[in-house]
């Protein structure tokens, strides 16, 4: 599953993911738009706030 996926079968909206992990919510957005490869620490915080393993 991806990120868009995750947040939208939850009914996440992404600035609040985006809070709840620590990063700018412009960061998440622009990963969503494909603009933007996360870097490892984001990707890191992005499987932690997720849950993945």
């Amino acid at each position: 599953m991806d990120l868009a996926a995750y947040l939208s079968e939850r009914k996440i909206r992404p600035a609040a993911f985006a809070a709840e992990i620590g990063v700018p919510p412009s960061t998440i957005t622009r990963i969503l738009r494909g603009e933007r490869d996360p870097r490892a620490g984001t990707i890191r915080k992005i499987v932690e706030g997720t849950g993945v393993r």
